[in-house]
């Protein structure tokens, strides 16, 4: 059947009656959900064909996507259904339309002249979105060929020839062919039999530009590609304004633009090659730095922004040590990277997927290397956390510390030396201020013996498990939304570890790693208190020791998470309950050195010294009011006065100058430091600070502050209000009956 569209390509609108509406859901369809064929009498709407697309239209007010060609039928696809019998309109997509005529009439012109001239038949076409081809037999069609056919093309174009369909019976073909043969004829030039549509005059053309040629799939053929008509003109247009871009960002006339260009890119390629000289160079300047290290490490971070992985393999031949677990990472925080693992066989095989997953990356390894290829570097902090390396960061050392010493600790950080908080408050040195009072890093030890000594370090050491047991655990998405959503309750009962069964496989893993390390750590320092003491204990026999379950030496479990939690809740409690005692005393001892003195004095010297001893407290009272701790005020204060920095607060870089042992994480320790200031002012509120910060900044209650915690607090109006903060010289830490008690009792003991 020859369509009215094939009869008249010029009409746009027509009008038919509706012979057949079905529902149908094929999957071959293009675009999902319900579709609706449609058959019509007649239709203006190429059904796709001949190499050539359908056309787009409507049919009343229904839009058509897609018509197909079934048998003797034009198929319409449209969303909505329409009554059979009725007399629809239709209407065409006249740009897209006429644009497959223009690209179609001029394929066959140019199949024509390529034969004609050069006996080189065309085996198919395509037309594209922006582009079409034609296929011919030859395994190549020179750049002469081409603007000859071109100059042939357009002469014709010019000349205007006629362009006719004619139809012819269809003698000789198979029988399940129905209708007249259409033949297309260009006067004077071809005849060629075709089903789509097409202009009645080549003028209707306007212009052919052949573009270029490549080979084809078909070995031995060739595509040329070319534009007809409107496309020629969309063509240029996009070509001049590239050229209009080009013109002004190289600063020279349109003649000059492939000259500059190609001395442009000479240029880069000497200065990518100098930059690869240099970068080697830097990577073996790096490297040495590293082999000069005394001690060696044990892991090694390095990072470069401006680097690519040649550096990186050329630190790794430099280095050839794979007894150091090396880290290296190459590019910008913002875009794609490349990561290397490198050094023990195991390191690298546990970690590798690991890190590769919290970068987003993805990557292989083999033997003792690792590499990936990473869409997100700005989770490389994180990364770190895993692989269990402290970065270097700019942090404050408290009072008391030398610059030779800062200036020792912060080389050892820059260098990559790992340490935990342990070691390094034990290299800082106490000093003495003019009036006795000690100034030291928040640890407090007392050293009558070696043997407190030791167990303020085994102490650490369990704080060190903790630290690295939380840190694999909020690493865990999950688990670390469970942690925020439970109450104070839940986690200090130990009902939150149930929740440990969903933690995912890779943090499992990690857990189960860190619980053999810790359990290794508990057996080797037994064996050597054995040797000294009690050589019948056994390890659970400690009470310091409680903190794991010994029955389960291979894997850490809900029992494991609940011991962790129950004795961090009791030392937390402890240590609270020991503070506030101690200060009471304090503040008791105070009072009664004051009762005392008055109680030895009377008359005049009596009222003098109730006078001079009032004096001081009203002195003491009007003492600069204390920020409320953890708020924007007493924040900007430590930034300002403490940390010397210039420009405005950010809580971003504010967070990791006081992470000091830079695991992501503020532990107890290092909340304390930021009172500093205030503690100029007065000291004994340093644990009231910590308490208050701890109650309404660590919202999952697991004793540590974390940077996402921070940041989130800094975002609420509370953070901003200063309400103040309630001295304690505003109210006695004791009661007038507990002061009684001390008197009597301190003068039955110097009886």
């Amino acid at each position: 059947m020859v369509f009215k569209c094939q009869q008249d390509s010029f009409m746009r609108e027509f009008q038919s009656r509706v012979l057949v509406c079905e529902k149908v859901s094929d999957p071959n369809l293009k675009n999902d959900g319900d579709r609706y064929e449609v058959i019509l009498e007649d239709t203006i709407l190429f059904p796709e064909g001949g190499g050539q697309p359908c056309d787009f239209g409507f049919l009343n007010d229904i839009p058509v996507k897609q018509v197909v060609r079934r048998a003797d039928k034009a198929v319409h696809y449209v969303e909505k259904p329409l009554s059979v019998g009725d007399t629809v309109k239709q209407t065409i997509n006249w740009e897209r339309r006429f644009d497959h005529m223009q690209q179609h009439s001029g394929q066959h012109l140019i199949t024509a002249i390529v034969d004609r001239e050069f006996k080189i038949p065309t085996t198919s076409w395509w037309l594209g979105e922006e582009v079409s081809q034609i296929e011919i037999e030859s395994p190549s069609f020179s750049q002469e060929q081409i603007q000859k056919v071109e100059d042939i093309c357009n002469e014709l174009i010019r000349s205007g020839k006629n362009v006719t369909v004619n139809a012819r019976s269809a003698r000789g073909l198979p029988n399940d062919h129905v209708g007249d043969i259409r033949v297309i004829n260009i006067e004077d030039v071809d005849n060629n039999m075709c089903c789509g549509t097409h202009v009645s005059n080549l003028s209707q053309l306007q212009v052919i530009k052949l573009l270029h040629t490549e080979k084809s799939k078909r070995k031995g053929n060739t595509l040329l590609y070319f534009l007809v008509g409107n496309r020629v003109l969309k063509r240029l247009t996009n070509c001049l304004k590239n050229e209009q871009q080009l013109t002004v960002l190289l600063k020279c006339n349109p003649s000059d633009h492939a000259n500059l260009v190609e001395k442009l890119q000479k240029n880069v390629k000497s200065l990518n090659k100098n930059l690869q000289t240099v970068l080697k160079e830097l990577a073996s300047y790096e490297a040495d730095k590293l082999k000069k290290l005394v001690p060696q490490p044990k892991y090694y971070f390095l990072h470069k922004k401006e680097a690519d992985p040649d550096f990186m393999n050329t630190f790794i031949r430099e280095i050839a040590n794979t007894d150091i677990f090396l880290f290296l990472s190459v590019g910008d925080e913002k875009t794609t990277g490349n990561i290397v693992l490198y050094g023990p066989e195991r390191a690298v095989g546990d970690l590798g997927n690991q890190i590769s997953e919290v970068l987003e990356g993805k990557g292989s390894g083999k033997g003792n290397k690792y590499q990936a290829k990473v869409n997100k570097m700005a989770n490389r902090k994180k990364a770190e956390q895993i692989s269990g390396m402290p970065s270097p960061k700019a942090f404050h050392v408290p009072r008391g510390v030398s610059k030779e010493r800062k200036d020792a600790i912060l080389n050892k950080l820059s260098k990559g030396i790992p340490f935990n908080t342990h070691t390094f408050w034990q290299d800082l040195p106490v000093s003495q201020t003019e009036n006795d009072t000690c100034v030291a890093p928040p640890v407090t030890q007392k050293k009558e013996d070696e043997a407190e000594v030791g167990g303020l370090e085994d102490y650490m050491e369990y704080h060190r498990y903790l630290k690295e047991v939380v840190n694999a655990l909020e690493s865990d998405p999950d688990f670390r939304k469970k942690l925020e959503k439970a109450d104070e309750h839940e986690i200090k009962s130990g009902k939150i570890a149930e929740e440990l069964e969903f933690v995912s496989h890779h943090v499992r893993t990690r857990l189960d790693e860190i619980k053999r390390v810790e359990l290794e750590r508990l057996k080797q320092l037994m064996e050597q208190k054995k040797k000294l003491e009690q050589p019948n204990n056994s390890i659970d026999e400690d009470p310091l020791h409680n903190h794991l379950d010994h029955s389960n030496p291979h894997t850490f479990e809900i029992e494991d998470l609940k011991k962790l939690i129950a004795k961090t809740t009791e030392d937390l409690a402890e240590a609270d309950k020991l503070r506030k005692e101690e200060f009471k005393q304090y503040e008791l001892e105070k009072e009664y050195k004051k009762q005392e003195k008055l109680n030895h004095t009377n008359g005049e010297e009596r009222a003098t010294l109730e006078k001079q001893m009032k004096e001081m407290e009203e002195k003491h009272k009007k003492h600069e009011r204390l920020h409320e701790p953890g708020h924007k005020a007493q924040l900007e204060e430590v930034w300002e006065e403490q940390d010397q920095m210039q420009q405005d607060f950010d809580p971003k870089t504010f967070f990791m100058l006081h992470d000091i042992d830079g695991n992501g994480l503020w532990d107890q320790e290092e909340v304390k430091a930021l009172f500093i200031k205030e503690l100029d002012k007065m000291y004994e509120e340093m644990e009231r600070m910590r308490e208050s910060v701890y109650k309404y900044m660590d919202r999952n209650h697991d004793g540590f502050i974390d940077f996402d915690e921070f940041i989130y607090q800094t975002k609420t109006n509370e953070f901003k209000e200063d309400h103040g903060w309630k001295a304690l010289d505003e109210q006695k830490p004791y009661t007038d009956e507990e002061l009684a008690e001390y008197i009597r009792q301190h003068h039955a003991n110097n009886k």
